[in-house]
């Protein structure tokens, strides 16, 4: 029982922390991230998945981006999931013109999960996962952009009800984020390059069916703009085992 309150508790201080700092710092980005994902269980260890999503500037109304990403995962063990992805993205190409550019991106993923089985001997209403991601993103006529990140989510099951809600706070650290010129040559940085906080709740709709809705507060560095992002996701299980 301690534990469940123990982790009630940090949920709420994300929360709170969140609105918090949107109440301090009045975001300079506020958009909307509207998508869908389709998922197949091959076995008790491989599933593969289809996701696709809109990100749009809810004060100029344009989209800042259109992806879709197949991706694969893999759990080899209980507390262990990994996961592959290839995500291609429609970005303007530049603000001066309506031209749109790809950009490509291949992640990695290493997720420890069921964390709280490591402390509890019974079934709880809490979750704790912690993810290491990491990207490479290209785009023509740009630097490669290589990206780690690393992500700790807490879940919350509210008794008697359907109802998940989660908090999340991911940390991503970009190689050669920034190039200092020299009288000599040119050397890279590498440096945190976002912070991002994430709240939000999901529900099933029967056994193949979900929707999520989150909010999400994100800074960026060093030019030290942020974003509040609105969200809405649904996920179909084509061959659900609930």
């Amino acid at each position: 029982m301690r534990f469940n309150h123990l982790f009630l508790g940090l949920f709420c201080l994300i929360v709170t922390s969140t609105v918090n700092a949107q109440s301090n710092s009045y975001p300079t980005d506020l958009s909307t991230w509207i998508g869908a994902e389709a998922k197949y269980t091959i076995n008790k260890k491989w599933s593969v998945g289809l996701e696709a999503q809109s990100r749009t500037d809810l004060r100029y109304g344009n989209l800042n981006a259109l992806f879709l990403s197949p991706s694969v995962s893999w759990k080899p063990m209980k507390h262990l999931q990994t996961g592959l992805s290839y995500r291609m993205t429609s970005v303007p190409y530049s603000n001066a013109t309506s031209n749109r550019v790809g950009k490509h991106r291949l992640t990695a993923d290493f997720t420890f999960r069921k964390i709280e089985d490591l402390f509890l001997s019974k079934k709880s209403r809490v979750g704790l996962s912690l993810r290491l991601r990491g990207t490479t993103e290209h785009q023509a006529e740009e630097r490669v952009e290589n990206t780690a990140r690393l992500k700790v989510k807490l879940e919350y099951n509210l008794p008697k009800t359907k109802l998940d809600l989660f908090a999340s706070t991911e940390l991503f650290y970009r190689f050669q984020r920034d190039l200092v010129y020299t009288f000599l040559e040119v050397e890279s940085v590498n440096a945190l390059s976002k912070y991002r906080v994430k709240f939000g709740g999901s529900y099933p709709l029967g056994d193949q069916h979900s929707i999520k809705l989150f909010g999400m507060h994100q800074w960026r560095y060093p030019d030290g703009t942020n974003e509040f992002v609105l969200g809405l996701g649904y996920t179909y299980e084509i061959n659900s085992k609930k």
